[in-house]
């Protein structure tokens, strides 16, 4: 036999198309027809594409036909099999782990989001936007878990149902399924194109062309040429599972890992309530990174003893990032917010009266960015107040004058009135003319600064701007 006809004949033991084979060699039909016609050759990279596709060596595409005969009289092995009940529930098991465990990743993926939004005192928007989105993704998951039920009761019907024969030649694995006297598929393939994906205590789970085969273990023989040939694959990783101390420090150092967010979080808030300074604590979270650091060091340590530590590397490697990012804020946003309480004492000169003394302050700088209604702002400031505090202002600012709490409409176009919205008291006041909530008698640019409080949250927001007023 020719080369070209040795190739013709691995194609066709595989039920594979010239059309198939070229588009797993990225080639065009008309070059698989001129191999198989002996008009042209193989290059070597084709060569050794075509010995993982058909499963065999480099030698047996271009050896006599006496060596292609010797190949092709390989023993094989053949069983015959069908799922018995306990067999099927063992499937739908494993199935079912998978998706509660892809649920479990997505809640503490939620959690963390939303705990680092309370920690961070979000506005109420974020938590609508937060719970809108989870929402989608709940409906989402409810959906495909819907579909995946209603799939899956077709499927046990048809594991009950079917008969499998599967025979395991040198170069390939043939499968037959059976139901009700029928064959109705009927399939072959190369090894190359199987991959062992997981063991279970009962199960070789393998991946053919993107469809499982569950495989059980007791079925088939000691030395099968089956698990041999996956494990010398070269798309095949060969793993261990992992036992007892192994197995428990694996385990513990990837729940610490994911949950490593929490305890940085809480010490941003600790450290937070002594200074003040929410944003400049954040480089706290660089502290808590040698835990996942751990995990990816271990992972790498295991798989380089065939034992599986790719769910530590994975683990690791994310909230690494999680931390980094959350921990660079202090430097990211240094610029921009600032906690250490200097505006406050520009805004008491501004305004001429002592703001109460405050448990926390967070100063936004929007260096004279354009707003609306020809608004310039420059600073936002806000200030939160400890109960006792916070009950002694609202008293004051209940019996004072100059507190109002609503704008008169002639200068609701003078203040940004979305930065404080929904306070309970308002002072603006306006640092050119020094008048208190009122309209300027003339056109010109002015600086204001607004102040809203909130008696049930404790906090005052303070705005300053500069407005083009035209009369």
């Amino acid at each position: 036999m020719t080369v070209g006809e040795r190739i013709q004949y691995y194609r066709k033991k595989l039920s594979m198309s010239q059309e198939e084979l070229a588009k797993k060699l990225f080639v065009s039909r008309q070059t698989i027809s001129l191999w198989e016609t002996d008009q042209t050759l193989p290059t070597i990279e084709n060569l050794l594409l075509l010995k993982d596709i058909f499963g065999v060596s480099i030698d047996n595409i271009l050896c006599d036909s006496e060596e292609l005969k010797q190949i092709d009289e390989t023993e094989s092995e053949k069983y015959k099999f069908s799922y018995s009940e306990e067999k099927i529930k063992s499937i739908c098991k494993i199935q079912k782990h998978s998706i509660i465990k892809r649920t479990i990743i997505q809640l503490l993926s939620w959690g963390i989001l939303f705990a680092f939004f309370a920690a961070t005192e979000a506005p109420k928007e974020i938590y609508i936007v937060f719970g809108f989105a989870m929402a989608i993704v709940l409906i989402i998951n409810a959906v495909n878990a819907f579909k995946a039920i209603e799939i899956w009761k077709d499927i046990k019907h048809n594991l009950a149902s079917n008969i499998y024969n599967l025979s395991l030649t040198n170069e390939k694995i043939c499968l037959t399924i059976e139901r009700n006297d029928e064959i109705v598929k009927k399939i072959n393939y190369s090894y190359s194109s199987a991959k062992l994906t997981q063991k279970t205590p009962e199960f070789y789970i393998i991946n053919i062309d993107n469809q499982e085969l569950y495989i059980d273990k007791s079925m088939l023989k000691d030395d099968s040429i089956l698990i041999e040939k996956l494990n010398n694959s070269v798309e095949v990783k060969k793993t261990k599972n992992l036992q007892g101390k192994h197995k428990a420090f694996s385990v513990i150092l990837i729940a610490c890992s994911i949950l490593s967010i929490l305890p940085a979080l809480i010490s941003v808030g600790i450290a937070t309530e002594i200074n003040g300074m929410f944003t400049d604590n954040m480089w706290l979270f660089f502290l808590f990174l040698p835990i996942p650091l751990a995990s990816i060091v271990l992972g790498v340590y295991l798989e380089a003893k065939k034992f599986k530590g790719k769910s530590n590397i994975v683990v690791g490697i994310v909230m690494a990032a999680v931390l980094c990012i959350y921990g660079s804020f202090a430097f990211i946003l240094g610029d921009v917010y600032d906690n250490s309480g200097e505006r406050v004492i520009v805004i008491e000169e501004k305004v001429g009266f002592d703001i109460p003394e405050y448990k926390r302050v967070v100063t936004q700088n929007y260096g004279g960015a354009q707003s609306q209604n020809r608004i310039i702002m420059d600073y936002k400031t806000d200030i939160y107040f400890d109960s006792d505090v916070a009950n002694e202002l609202a008293n004051q600012l209940k019996n004072s004058g100059e507190w109002i709490s609503q704008l008169p409409t002639d200068i609701l176009a003078l203040a940004p009135i979305f930065y404080c919205q929904g306070a309970d008291y308002f002072y603006l006041y306006n640092v050119n003319t020094k008048q208190i909530n009122q309209k300027p008698s003339n056109s010109g640019e002015y600086s204001f600064i607004l102040i809203g409080y909130y008696v049930d949250k404790n906090q005052m927001i303070v705005t300053e701007y500069t407005l083009e007023f035209v009369k």
